[in-house]
């Protein structure tokens, strides 16, 4: 197993010689490009964390907004998963989650988005430990940071191709009700959206027009719940579990971070643009009413009244379901190309190969390895839909984890005193209490991850 922790590898950055001869290796020299470069600060970052760029910089503020909205997607998470907050305690209850849940995980994001402007790098949260934490703990946490974010974005691949997948059998279903999908097609799907992910791409319109396709019909159509139904009906307030269908349709703002070393202007763009994606996803989701406590399909039925309206609605989530497994496996292979490029995988050369396709440089082995993770855990659906379940609560499970581990890092490095490197996105006095109120809010959405969704459990 590649030992991170053979040499310092926040010092091993700092070396020229060493750093550039380990990412030389890894380019193809038998074809050259011309690498579109940052301005002048991306040289600074790169340079000030021993690193060498070999991708092109050709994302802006606009794109990476939009991949990170897209990833994210909590309109369209959070109202899929409503069904566990309904049952598990009721409308109001389900409504104040989301609140409670927004507000905690901005505090998260404003975190995330400090460390991204300190040291914008493709490695993110495994990076951001081994500089912030203390130097007797760093060689291991940054390792055990990077196998968690990996095997987390890997698992959120895999479940955001099978929820694609899947939604395009449901789909079949509600327009042919004899039609019962089986095990073997849902793998099939997730394989073939897995697979197809890799060779488009998507935008942010779509994601902002499908909110309005379905929340338009919503307004118009639906039967509303009486003010009380909404903000007063409640049940199983012992169950912690409520909290997990809102905090985990609010992970993955880290994308950004990971493509950090494809964007120009990286130190500013990467964290205000996450603080947006935050913004704009919440704004668009508290105008999606609750009606029932059923399935989001059933819920657009009922509200418009006809199966062929219903039909129409699913459109957009079909859509923006397959756009989110696209750029998950974008900021997925990014970090697992990054992570071995510091020689935190087994055969890190290999993984960190990067080639030249239509003269842009790209990490392809690292996305073939990436597609086969996906492919191997729809293999899993076989044995029951509820391991997919749980590979969503390890998703979220394991990112939170990530999150935790660098957040917590800065805030030793604050209480010894210890200064920060300087950045254009800096939370001032303010920078503790947040990160702070952060891990605790992460530790505890971890610990209900894991937890069944149901409280009476058949499984």
């Amino acid at each position: 197993m590649a030992d991170i922790g053979k040499d310092d590898l926040y010092e091993m950055r700092r070396r020229p010689v060493d750093g550039e001869h380990s990412q030389k290796s890894n380019i193809d020299e038998n074809v050259g490009w011309a690498i579109e470069p940052g301005n002048e600060k991306d040289e600074v970052d790169m340079r000030r964390m021993g690193h060498k760029q070999q991708l092109s910089r050709s994302f802006r503020s606009l794109s990476i907004l939009g991949l990170t909205t897209i990833v994210t997607n909590t309109w369209l998470a959070w109202l899929s998963s409503s069904t566990f907050a309904l049952y598990d305690g009721g409308r109001g209850e389900a409504l104040y989650s989301y609140i409670d849940s927004w507000f905690l995980s901005l505090l998260i994001v404003l975190s995330l988005a400090e460390m991204a402007s300190m040291a914008p790098t493709s490695g993110g949260q495994y990076h951001w430990v081994s500089e912030f934490a203390p130097p007797t703990v760093k060689k291991p946490l940054s390792y055990l940071s990077g196998w968690l974010a990996g095997l987390g974005w890997h698992a959120l691949i895999a479940a955001a191709s099978y929820a694609s997948g899947n939604l395009i059998l449901i789909l079949a279903q509600t327009v042919h009700p004899s039609y019962i999908p089986t095990a073997w097609q849902g793998t099939l799907m997730t394989i073939l959206t897995a697979v197809s992910a890799t060779l488009f791409g998507c935008i942010l319109f779509f994601d902002v027009m499908g909110v309005f396709a379905i929340m338009i019909p919503l307004w118009c159509l639906a039967p509303m719940a009486s003010s009380h139904e909404v903000w007063g009906e409640f049940g199983n307030l012992e169950d912690g579990t409520r909290s997990v269908p809102a905090g985990g349709a609010l992970i993955g703002f880290d994308a950004a971070a990971h493509m950090a070393e494809e964007v120009r202007n990286a130190s500013f763009t990467v964290p205000w643009m996450m603080v947006l994606s935050i913004i704009l996803n919440t704004r668009r989701l508290t105008n999606l009413q609750l009606h029932r406590r059923v399935s989001f399909i059933q819920v657009l039925e009922y509200a418009v009244g006809s199966k062929g309206g219903a039909i129409g609605m699913m459109v957009p989530f079909v859509i923006l379901s397959y756009c989110v497994a696209i750029n998950a496996l974008r900021a997925g292979f990014r970090q697992a190309w990054a992570f071995s490029r510091d020689g935190g995988l087994l055969f890190p050369s290999w993984w960190a190969k990067v080639r030249v396709i239509n003269k842009t440089p790209t990490s392809m082995n690292a996305i073939f390895a990436t597609i086969w993770f996906a492919i191997l855990a729809a293999l899993l659906n076989l044995a029951g839909s509820e391991t997919f379940d749980a590979i969503i609560g390890l998703a979220t499970g394991t990112i939170c984890g990530t999150y935790v581990l660098s957040i917590g890092s800065v805030i030793v490095r604050r209480f010894v005193g210890e200064p920060l490197p300087a950045a254009r996105f800096m939370l001032g006095k303010l920078g503790l209490p947040i990160n702070i109120i952060s891990v605790l809010y992460q530790i505890q959405l971890i610990i209900f991850a894991y937890f069944p969704l149901f409280k009476q459990v058949t499984v």
